[in-house]
Order: structure tokens, then C-alpha cells, then sequence
């Protein structure tokens, strides 16, 4: 079966990639900049990371009778926590059980500018998703993942934040009174002393390798920002390969539990997708802390 490359688009629009085999394993290390022609031309898929401080993660509950009326409906199920029009915006949707639905959310300005990027060094992606999904998440058990003094972590299912190291104690803290409780498992890719953190801490690993990180812990996450207007075309119709199969296994996965929710656009000096605002739209305020709760089994 052929493999699939595994790129990861930076905040800076650095590029990474590396080889993965279908069954999951790493065939090269992370390499720096785009990958060459031939590994591209030869690759079954082309799966591209983005930055997670761009994508708001989020889960509803919405009744459609199918996925083309979902999708028509997730967006004014939303709308009221987001702050730009929701026409301005893209959706990304993942059904579950009972209903509920995993819902990414991204600017359609930023996703075209990502595209641009990629076809720029001559990158047609198949699959699109926030490194935030890579991050591995268990039942009692969330993570966090340090690198170049920026902290990103994944402390639900379907939810993430993105904030400087320095000022992750503070929104950490606040998120443990409002009570997400998970352990968290360190996972340190930088060389500078790690602050205090608040509630219980799993343990702390040093790393080298932030892809090769990532693309281990990717389980066949079915939700794909390529989808809709963005739905990549370049691929035959036919050509239904291994992933999506594990996609599809995916959504079988059960629903959980809290989401944590803010504005994707917010300063870029608070965690994104922690807060939302309510000011003008397009013109956040300070920000206040919103948590709802969902307890699945």
C-alpha cells in the first residue's frame, strides 16, 4: 500500500515532514522544508498539521436526518459563540453517537492562505487538521506539549489551547476551576525549566522530535478541514484508501465529556480557544471563561 506524507505548517509558515507507513510507523524523521517532488508524487495521501491556535475545537448536539443537512445546521447551532459571521467562517464537522458532533472551526481566509502556502512548494493536500488533534487524549488523561516556549495543550476531546509557556499556569489554573480535572502528560521539546502547574501531572517525558510526536499519535481523526468549498478534487474518486477507512472507525469512537470554548480569532496574547468574547463582532473584549460539561456513560 502506498505511504503517506505528514506535513506540519507552522504559525511562521515553516514547513516539516516525514514518511509514515500504513500501518502507522515512521519511515524517516521530520525533515525542515517541503517535501521533494518524488516523495510527493508517490505519497497515497498528503496529510498537512496546522496551527491549532487557528481553529477553534468545539462539540454540539444537533438531530439531522443526514450529513448534508448536518452540515447546513452546525453552523447556526454555533453561531452564538463565535464573534465573526459565520459565512466569514468554515466548518468542519465530525458526527458521534446520540447525536453529538465535533465541530472545528477556522476563518476561510486563513484556510486559503494555508492552501496558498502549500501549493506555493508544490503541495496539494489530501487532509487538513490542527496539530491539537495529533495530541494524544484518554479518558483520564490530557496533554501538553512544550515547544520554542510556546505551550499547546489538548485537555478534552474537543477541546485545545494555544498560549505562550509563561502564561500557561495562569490559564491552566483557571481551567482547573472551572473543572476540567485530567492529569496531564508533559511532553517537553524545549530546553528551558517548566513552570509549576496546577492539579495532577502524569508525567514528563523530553522529546526531540515534534512531528514524529504528532504523527504517532494520530488515530484516524475523521473530521478534515478539506471539506465543502475546500474538498480536495485532486484525487480519484476511486481511490478510497486505508485512512479513510480508519476515519470512519473513528466517528464510531464514544463522544465526550466538556468543551471549552472561545473565539479563533482572539489576542494573540490570551489562549486561543479557551474564552470568548462578546463584544462588536470582530472586536473582542476581555475575555471570559466559558465551560460546559457533558458527561457521556
Amino acid at each position: 500500500m502506498p505511504d503517506r506524507l505528514i506535513i506540519r505548517l507552522d504559525a511562521q509558515g515553516g514547513l516539516h515532514w516525514l514518511r509514515q507507513s500504513e500501518d502507522g510507523r515512521a519511515l524517516s524523521s521530520s525533515q525542515p522544508g517541503a517535501p521533494p517532488a518524488q516523495a510527493l508524487a508517490a505519497a497515497g495521501e498528503v496529510l498537512v498539521l496546522v496551527p491549532a491556535a487557528d481553529v477553534l475545537l468545539l462539540e454540539t448536539q444537533v438531530t439531522a436526518r443526514n450529513h448534508s443537512q448536518l452540515q447546513k445546521a452546525v453552523p447556526f447551532a454555533v453561531e452564538d459563540q463565535l464573534l465573526g459571521a459565520v459565512e466569514e467562517q468554515h466548518f468542519a464537522i465530525q458526527a458521534g453517537p446520540g447525536g453529538r458532533v465535533g465541530v472545528a472551526v477556522v476563518a476561510k481566509s486563513r484556510v486559503r492562505e494555508w492552501l496558498g502556502k502549500l501549493a506555493a512548494s508544490g503541495i496539494r493536500p489530501d487532509r487538513m487538521l490542527p496539530d491539537s488533534l495529533a495530541m494524544p487524549i484518554a479518558p483520564e488523561t490530557g496533554s501538553l506539549m512544550v515547544e520554542q516556549g510556546r505551550a499547546l495543550a489538548r485537555l478534552e476531546r474537543w477541546s485545545a489551547m494555544a498560549c505562550s509557556l509563561a502564561q500557561f499556569p495562569h490559564w491552566l489554573a483557571q481551567a482547573r476551576a472551572a473543572g476540567v480535572g485530567r492529569a496531564l502528560e508533559v511532553h517537553d521539546f524545549g530546553t528551558d525549566p517548566l513552570p509549576a502547574l496546577s492539579g495532577p501531572i502524569l508525567a514528563t517525558h523530553r522529546r526531540q522530535d515534534a512531528l514524529a510526536f504528532l504523527a504517532n499519535n494520530l488515530r484516524g481523526n475523521g473530521i478534515n478541514l478539506l471539506s465543502g468549498e475546500f474538498a480536495a478534487s485532486h484525487r480519484s474518486g476511486r481511490a478510497v484508501r486505508w485512512w479513510r477507512r480508519a476515519a470512519v472507525l473513528a466517528a464510531d469512537e464514544p463522544a465526550v465529556e466538556s468543551r471549552v470554548l472561545r473565539h479563533p480569532h482572539a489576542p494573540l496574547q490570551e489562549p486561543r480557544h479557551l474564552f470568548r468574547g462578546g463584544s462588536e463582532r470582530g472586536r473582542p473584549r476581555p475575555p471570559r471563561l466559558v465551560v460546559a460539561v457533558d458527561r457521556a456513560g
